[in-house]
């Protein structure tokens, strides 16, 4: 758990370091043209508690204060959190981001999992969004235990970009 914890706070700065320091060029850009794009990021975290981790977004001074992990036992459950920056804006200033998510378990089985919408709405440049979807990850306590591996592939429809992230879950008995 403390090695997610760790993970997470080294990917999250970067992050945010992408969509707090751009250059000069893009800033300017983004003054010229409100439809300017900004690098695209996403990081997905696996939360053991939902409710925690958005009172902690709300409230935290920095995204490091997140509850993640890495680890579940059989009989519970971990919802898979998306946070996300520099999505490109159509011409009414919306962005479009979804997520295509899957399950891939110990034995290499896939399961998909279904897609949602992560934002829909206006964005705000240079800020970390958090999602507007999640996706609760729940094992029976007859699942195998094991290395599962939660793979999410986002897409911004505005600007066609994606990527494919995924975040391995540890299973206990």
């Amino acid at each position: 758990m403390r090695r997610c914890a760790a993970a997470v706070a080294a990917c999250l700065p970067l992050l945010a370091h992408g969509a707090w320091s751009a250059g000069d060029y893009r800033l300017n850009a983004a003054r010229r043209d409100a439809h300017a794009v900004e690098h695209f990021g996403a990081q997905l975290v696996l939360t053991p508690d939902e409710t925690h981790f958005l009172k902690a977004w709300r409230v935290s001074s920095s995204p490091l204060e997140l509850p993640s992990t890495a680890t579940v036992r059989r009989g519970s459950s971990v919802t898979a959190m998306f946070v996300f920056q520099g999505c490109a804006r159509d011409e009414t200033g919306r962005c479009d981001v979804v997520a295509d998510l899957a399950l891939e378990g110990p034995d290499g089985g896939y399961i998909p999992a279904g897609s949602m919408s992560l934002w829909s709405a206006a964005s705000f440049p240079g800020r970390l969004h958090l999602g507007n979807g999640s996706m609760q990850v729940s094992f029976d306590l007859n699942d195998r235990t094991g290395q599962y591996k939660v793979i999410a592939t986002v897409r911004d429809r505005v600007s066609g970009q994606s990527l494919v992230l995924r975040s391995g879950l540890q299973v206990l008995e």
